[in-house]
Parts: C-alpha cells; structure tokens; sequence
C-alpha cells in the first residue's frame, strides 16, 4: 500500500515532469558566480538590501506573531577556471534586523567550496566543503530535523575521484563527512518538544556505469554510511546497493533512476531491517535554462531526534526568464515525509518551497522580491508550523577579473 507522501508524490511528480518538459528555455542568470564565465580568477563581491515580512518569528505553533525585519546580505565569491583545474568559494551571510522583537536579531552564515583536478586524461580528482551556521532549523538541508528556532551548525566535507576505465565505462568514489549540532536547550513552544541530538556520519559512495549507446547507461552503485547520533550512544550502519539507469530523453531532458535494496543495521533506538531505496528523476538542461524534479526514498538517520526514519522525499526546481531575458523566475520546492522506526518517536510531514522574480536593471544591479514558506506537522506538537516570508531586496554585484 502506498504510504501518504507516494500516493501525493503520483500527482506532484506529474506536475513536476510537465514543468520540466514544457519549461521556456531560461537564459541562467546573470548574476550567479558559481559558474565561472571567463578563464584565470574571477572575484565577485555582492550585497543585498531590502526588507521582509516574517508571519512566524518564534517558528511557533500556537504562539506564532509576525514582525517586519531588514535583511542585509553580503556575499563574496571568488572562482577559477583553468586548463586542468576547477576552483569555486564563497561566502554569503545574512543580517536580519526586526522591528518589534529585536531580541531576535540574528544571522545566518553559509560557506562553500569546490575544487576539482583533471590529474590524468583518465582521472579526474575533486573535493568540496559546505558550512552553514543559521539562527533556526526550517533552513537546514537536513530531512528528519524538526523546525524550532535553535541555533544550528551543520557541515559536510567531501571528497573523491572519478576515472574512465575505458572509453564507455566510468568510475566514481567518494567520501563524506556530514555533521549537525544545536544549541544547548532548545525552547519549548506548542507542546512537547524533544530535545534536539546532533551528530554526525561518515559516507562511502562507489558507483559505476557503462554507455550502451549515446542515449542510455547502465550501472550500480553502493553506498556505506556510519551514522553516530545521541553523543555517541547510538551507533549504526546503513548499506544500499541499487542498479541505475540514465536515459537521453531527447539532447535536452535525461532521466535517471535506481531501484536497490538498503540494509540498516540494529541502533540504541531499532533493531535490524532491510527495505527498499528508490530514486526516479527527470532534468531538462539547456544552454538557456533548467529545470528538473525527483523523487526518492530510502532510510535516513535522525539528526533531530536519535534513531531512523524511513524517508520520502519529492523535489522540483526551475529557473525561467522572460521579458526578452531581463527579468527571470526562479523556484524550488521539497515535500517530505519522515517516519520513525520507533513508535514512541515523532513522525515530521515538511514542505519547503522558495520563489524569487528578479529583474536585471544592469548588469551589475537587480531588483527582486521573493517568498519562501516552511511549513511542517509534527506529532509531538499538536499543531503545524506554519512560517511565511515576503519581502524585496536590491542586489548589486561586480564580477571582476584578476589578470
């Protein structure tokens, strides 16, 4: 029998797949740095003004008063694009100041970087680090985390090769280390709320794959991860093997998927199972946008609250332009469903969905306005969180080249 979010997932994935199929083709937008343009470095500094209406300050479920707040938003990036090797940093970080409860003045903090090596013409080497520091949990990109407004810090540091063993069959291998804590006490609103764990995995990844002709590939893959949770009380593991598919659709929409099976071994909190892991996801990639959806379920360890979830997970995302290129749309959306091994553990239903219409005065100065909603039901607290944010922002950013 379907589980909730699979029989919503039938109708959202179809949605999903026509936006992606019959999405404009979106010019990428002219201010997103991550994508060096030029060869040699490209610094890129950028700030962001505006103001912000925020519908639930304390990310409460009873209790749940709206403020305005002014945000500031600086960001430097700093890229590089060379013969062999690949070099992308930056730094974001956002200031909000409120009106009415300035007590809950804060800053979210985020970092990244990517290098990659190309040290033979077979082999390729990469690594990469994310950093995020933020003033609650709605913002995490974390399944199974309940939305509180906690301190967190979460990080994920990686790295791997990818070789071509020969002409049609290729190698990749990886490893991460991902991590999240919270603050000492989380507050108590709406109810019973469990106290936040924390802690971290490490992640072995191996996949494979062979062309079997221009339009479709076929291959495996494996995955080790060793989830320690519960100041290192609870500690697992969780393999999955899965064949995978990828598909050319047409030269601008691919599809991919996996069908396997993952084995999660017995913690402080559930014993020993085995169940399926499924991913299914369509792209349409073109030199003037993109867009694409997924869908994905498998087990996933508990940073909230300790143990295991089974999780469910249907994403979408687009970016489009219009106005002969000037102005641009872009959007994403995550529903998710996790439930909990344990029966005496809460289950979390979440959606978070952000959208951003922007206009390019010029070339280094746009005009936005954007809304995000977070919004989760958790049967620990009896009523959903619901937390909406609108505002507009003025964004000016130079890219320049350092000869």
């Amino acid at each position: 029998m379907l589980s909730r979010i699979a029989r919503r997932s039938v109708r959202c994935l179809a949605v999903s797949t026509a936006i992606v199929l019959v999405s404009a083709d979106a010019p990428v937008i002219a201010q997103q740095t991550s994508e060096v343009e030029y060869p040699g470095w490209v610094f890129t500094p950028s700030i962001g003004l505006g103001g912000a209406w925020d519908s639930n300050v304390l990310l409460a479920g009873e209790v749940n008063p709206g403020d305005y707040g002014t945000p500031v938003s600086p960001s430097l990036s700093l890229d590089y694009g060379g013969r062999r090797t690949l070099l992308s940093t930056a730094y974001g970080g956002t200031y909000v100041m409120y009106r009415s409860f300035e007590e809950l003045n804060s800053s979210e903090q985020r970092f990244r970087a990517f290098v990659q090596r190309r040290a033979t013409k077979r082999l390729t080497l990469f690594a990469q680090e994310s950093f995020t520091s933020a003033p609650t949990t709605d913002v995490l990109e974390f399944s199974g985390v309940p939305f509180y407004r906690v301190g967190s810090q979460t990080n994920v540091a990686s790295g791997g090769l990818e070789a071509a063993l020969s002409r049609l069959t290729t190698l990749r291998a990886s490893y991460s280390l991902r991590s999240v804590s919270f603050e000492d006490r989380p507050p108590q609103f709406g109810g019973d709320s469990t106290e936040l764990q924390g802690g971290y995995a490490h992640e072995v990844l191996v996949t494979a794959g062979r062309m079997l002709s221009r339009r479709l590939t076929l291959g495996g893959e494996y995955q080790l991860r060793r989830s320690v949770l519960t100041d290192g009380l609870d500690r697992f593991n969780m393999h999955t093997a899965a064949a995978t598919l990828e598909f050319a659709m047409s030269p601008n929409v691919t599809m991919s998927a996996s069908a396997g099976v993952a084995r999660l071994g017995a913690g402080l909190y559930h014993d020993a199972r085995t169940g399926p892991s499924v991913h299914v996801g369509i792209a349409r990639r073109t030199r003037l946008g993109t867009a694409s959806a997924s869908y994905v379920r498998t087990f996933i360890p508990s940073f909230g609250f300790g143990g295991t979830f089974q999780n469910e997970e249907l994403a979408a995302s687009f970016r489009a332009p219009f106005f002969r290129g000037r102005a641009y749309a872009v959007g994403s959306a995550v529903l998710q469903d996790n439930d909990p091994l344990e029966t005496d553990r809460p289950s979390l239903q979440s959606l978070l969905f952000s959208g951003v219409v922007g206009y390019q005065a010029t070339r280094w100065l746009s005009l936005e306005g954007f809304y995000a909603r977070t919004q989760q039901d958790n049967t620990a607290i009896v009523n959903q969180i619901v937390r909406n944010q609108l505002g507009f922002r003025v964004v000016a950013a130079k890219p320049l080249r350092i000869r």
